[in-house]
């Protein structure tokens, strides 16, 4: 808000005021304390012309002030939302790991339940019995840190945002994607480098028109009065000033102004390279992340395949209490990864939109 009344208030001085007249009232006098001698009162105004060019050139440079704010405010936006996503997707991720190892303490209790009553029919040797309280409390400690982990996610973004709750990562996967990508001319992160190499160029162009300094004009009147008891006079006078042109009080400011439009053009053509890295880098990850996705898919199905039978073996007495406490966490451990990885491919496909400058934080 600061910074738009600065440019606004900045471009109706410049405009309207650039030039502003000049008043003057002067008197003199060659008798300092007494009445007699003569007596002159002058009052005059002047006010210097700006040139068509300096006009120009100055409204240019404002306006490129102007847009360069509202580019520099979507560029800040969009980085932002880059660093929200990233928190979003550990949030997922944390999410995903909760659940999995709820499940897995829900699995390991029941599993106990079950062993405690083979103990007790004496089906089960006690040894058993101690091997299920070291799952069951293993299983229980990664839930209490998968919880703390949330804990911790959630004052980050607290700290971050200010808000009290999750925005949920997945919301506008179906309206995000329908959503075509903007053009290369129309990404937050080119237009502000754009932005601020027209801003530059805009001043080069001013210092350039400033060069010449404004014609000035003037106009007064005097009241002169030649001796105590005469009659006073009426001079008006006009006048026109128009300085020569020298470069050595523009010569200094055109020089920074160019140095600072070169700066600009190189930052503009940086940050054009790191946009099509970041596109280019985070559709490679993508596809990498849907493959691997696929694979683990693949792993956590025969992983359940596997566990079902050592399940059924159990249960005949035909495999012990380890290879069944064995197999139940490499399941587990499988469609976690499934899981999770799935989360990686969403937050991906937003990552790849959000890095081609779709708005995603707050776009419903």
């Amino acid at each position: 808000a600061y910074a738009k009344e600065w440019v606004d208030r900045a471009a109706a001085n410049q405009l309207q005021f650039f030039n502003a007249p000049e008043l003057s009232a002067g008197h003199s006098s060659d008798a300092l304390l007494g009445t007699s001698g003569k007596r002159v009162w002058e009052l005059g105004v002047s006010a210097a012309w700006m040139p068509q060019a300096l006009k120009s050139a100055a409204a240019g440079q404002l306006g490129a002030e102007q847009a360069a704010w509202r580019d520099e405010l979507g560029a800040i936006q969009h980085r932002v939302q880059g660093e929200l996503l990233d928190i979003l997707t550990g949030f997922e991720l944390a999410q995903a790991d909760a659940k999995a190892a709820d499940a897995r303490a829900a699995q390991a209790q029941a599993l106990a339940q079950d062993v405690a009553r083979r103990v007790k029919a004496g089906d089960a040797p006690q040894l058993d019995a101690l091997l299920m309280q070291a799952a069951v409390a293993q299983a229980d400690s990664a839930k209490r840190l998968a919880q703390s982990a949330l804990l911790g996610l959630l004052s980050q973004w607290r700290s971050k945002t200010g808000l009290s709750e999750w925005v949920a990562l997945p919301y506008a996967m179906q309206d995000v994607l329908k959503v075509p990508p903007p053009s290369s001319a129309q990404h937050p992160l080119l237009r502000a480098a754009a932005a601020a190499h027209s801003v530059a160029l805009g001043r080069v162009a001013l210092a350039q028109a400033e060069r010449k300094e404004p014609v000035r004009y003037s106009a007064g009147l005097s009241r002169e009065r030649g001796a105590f008891g005469e009659s006073a006079g009426t001079t008006w006078r006009v006048g026109v000033s128009i300085p020569l042109q020298s470069d050595v009080r523009s010569q200094p400011k055109l020089s920074t102004a160019l140095r600072e439009a070169t700066a600009a053009e190189i930052a503009q053509a940086t940050t054009q390279r790191e946009v099509l890295q970041q596109i280019d880098q985070a559709a490679l990850a993508l596809d990498a992340a849907r493959e691997l996705a696929a694979a683990l898919e693949k792993v956590a199905s025969a992983q359940s395949q596997a566990n079902d039978m050592v399940q059924r073996a159990y249960r005949l007495g035909e495999r012990d209490l380890q290879a069944r406490i064995k197999s139940d966490g490499e399941r587990a451990d499988s469609m976690a990864a499934a899981q999770r990885q799935a989360v990686l491919v969403r937050a991906l496909q937003l990552k790849s939109l959000h890095a081609q400058g779709v708005a995603l934080i707050g776009e419903k």
